[in-house]
């Protein structure tokens, strides 16, 4: 499956394909994340109710294009986004260096229900989360 990212905002490049391989082969969302953030800081993962998600329900005119926001006040290192129904749950890491408070607006592709993870670390090194279940359906006809 192939992931369309639109953003909203300017973000700084790290390549984490080169820095964390692993976690882009795997198929399970918490060996990603482990792969991205280590064992130490991943056992402290929180759910957090400043991290806002929205994405599409019900019905969807291009499954290859569901929009989903993300912002939150958290003043963040990273933040990375995981997919369970993927064969790769990794969906993208944004590296931002702590300097802006994140707003984004992306497009994936999706195929069927799944649940969407998304995990942001703080400047101080803290992991935070929140994840949302996408239920859409998309009918031929709303596609022409």
């Amino acid at each position: 499956m192939w992931v369309y990212i639109v953003l909203a905002s300017c973000i700084f490049a790290v390549d984490f394909r080169e820095t964390h391989p692993k976690a882009w082969e795997s198929s399970d969302i918490n060996q990603a994340a482990l792969d991205i953030y280590g064992k130490e800081k991943f056992s402290k993962l929180e759910k957090s109710n400043k991290i806002d998600l929205y994405l599409a329900k019900g019905l969807v005119r291009d499954p290859k294009q569901v929009t989903i926001q993300i912002s939150s006040k958290i003043k963040a290192k990273s933040l990375a986004l995981f997919y369970d129904k993927n064969p790769q749950t990794l969906i993208a890491v944004f590296d931002t260096k702590g300097e802006e408070v994140l707003e984004y607006e992306i497009d994936i592709a999706v195929e069927m229900r799944g649940t969407l993870l998304a995990v942001i670390e703080d400047i101080d090194g803290n992991l935070y989360y929140t994840r949302a279940f996408i239920d859409v359906l998309c009918l031929p006809c709303l596609t022409k």
